[in-house]
């Protein structure tokens, strides 16, 4: 189906969407907009929509609504407060949402463009202590260490790498990073951006070990003597 221009359904949402994400970028309005029915709803759809992207205009759908999640997400801080009250938006339904980013995380069909910004917009989401009690529930540290294993895209493992510096504020999110070999993985990362000479993705992986290591009375013991040798 299209309109009188040509522009077919998924033209015209694609459009809306783009409008909300640069309204969004205004404090007032993006945390405005956080609140409003049934926008969380519209945006799930699309993400769960886009874990099969088969077209072209697939692509920009969930990159447009992942644009407008990002900036959406950026002026939520809390939603324990106001979710009840506004059913259908997105701080109501940030906990399925952040599922559905999760979803496109750990696809392996999912475009790493696509990862990047799902990553991007959990980075927001995941400064939220209800957030991340949702993400690791749903395996997110296990399909966080994946996608920083996945170097060839460093806009990924940027991404990652900065929801990881918030999931480590938790001292219960350490020991489970640890099993996982997370801290090879991130010394790894650290050694690569400094050799680039990358040191946004440098600073966030020092930031990411700061937050590991910040209770820890005895460095070797948490790290273990190779990582910490290595170090």
């Amino acid at each position: 189906m299209r309109n009188s221009n040509g522009d077919s359904v998924i033209d015209v949402l694609i459009k809306l969407i783009r409008v909300i994400a640069n309204m969004s970028v205004n404090a007032e309005v993006g945390y405005g907009l956080g609140l409003k029915n049934p926008l969380g709803v519209v945006l799930l759809n699309v993400l769960l929509a886009a874990k099969e992207i088969k077209s072209d205009e697939a692509l920009e759908l969930a990159l447009a609504s992942l644009a407008a999640l990002h900036n959406l997400s950026y002026y939520q801080y809390s939603f324990e407060d106001s979710h009840l009250n506004n059913p259908g938006s997105i701080v109501e339904r940030v906990r399925d949402i952040s599922l559905a980013l999760c979803q496109i995380l750990n696809n392996d069909g999912s475009p790493l463009i696509v990862k990047a910004e799902a990553a991007r917009v959990l980075g927001n989401l995941t400064r939220n202590p209800t957030v991340r009690q949702s993400f690791c529930t749903s395996n997110g540290l296990k399909i966080l260490v994946k996608c920083l294993q996945q170097s060839e895209d460093i806009e990924l493992v940027t991404s990652s790498c900065g929801i990881l510096v918030n999931l480590l504020g938790e001292w219960e999110r350490r020991a489970s990073f640890k099993e996982i070999n997370g801290p090879r993985i991130l010394r790894e990362i650290l050694v690569r951006s400094a050799f680039n000479e990358d040191w946004l993705l440098s600073g966030m992986c020092c930031q990411a070990f700061w937050n590991f290591l910040i209770d820890s009375s005895n460095v070797v013991d948490t790290l273990g003597k190779k990582e910490s040798d290595l170090l």
